[in-house]
């Protein structure tokens, strides 16, 4: 009885079953970085919604960005505290030709790495989405943070960025 390591001959080359096993581990992994850089060669497009009030604080009222008959309105529960829970509330509005697949909300603070705040939102009914959030303790007494808005749809993702005072 052969070994599977026993060489095969086949059109006058000899080669063992490790070499077509290497050729075909090859051969899928090729194919599967050509489909992984289709999805990534063509990222969508990103448009910027402009605040319309920069001093808004979405933990005292709701606060809007738009642009081009798109808005999108941010509320979280009052008050926002460090390592406590808090609300977050989105309303799309002006989306109708397109399906938002996801939303998500990224807490960070200019200057400063806090580490990775970003909280995905759920799709409560058409154009509002909700979720929870908790950020860190910021170890140098700073309170302001940037609430970094992403909706996603097929073709592009829509960003709006929010001021956010902590107590």
């Amino acid at each position: 009885m052969r070994k599977a390591s026993q060489v095969l001959v086949t059109g006058g080359k000899n080669m063992t079953v490790k070499h077509y096993f290497f050729i075909a581990v090859f051969i899928v992994l090729s194919v599967i970085g050509i489909n992984s850089f289709k999805n990534t060669a063509s990222p969508r497009q990103s448009i910027q919604l402009i605040n319309l009030s920069p001093d808004c604080d979405p933990s005292q009222q709701a606060c809007g960005a738009n642009l081009q008959g798109l808005s999108i309105t941010l509320s979280t529960s009052q008050p926002v505290s460090a390592m406590k829970l808090f609300d977050v509330k989105l309303q799309a509005n002006g989306f109708s030709q397109q399906t938002i697949n996801k939303a998500s909300a990224n807490f960070v603070m200019q200057g400063m790495e806090m580490g990775l705040s970003k909280f995905n939102l759920a799709e409560m009914k058409k154009g509002i989405w909700q979720g929870q959030a908790m950020l860190p303790v910021c170890t140098s007494g700073r309170s302001d943070w940037l609430v970094e808005i992403k909706l996603e749809t097929k073709e592009q993702e829509y960003l709006a960025q929010f001021q956010l005072k902590v107590n």
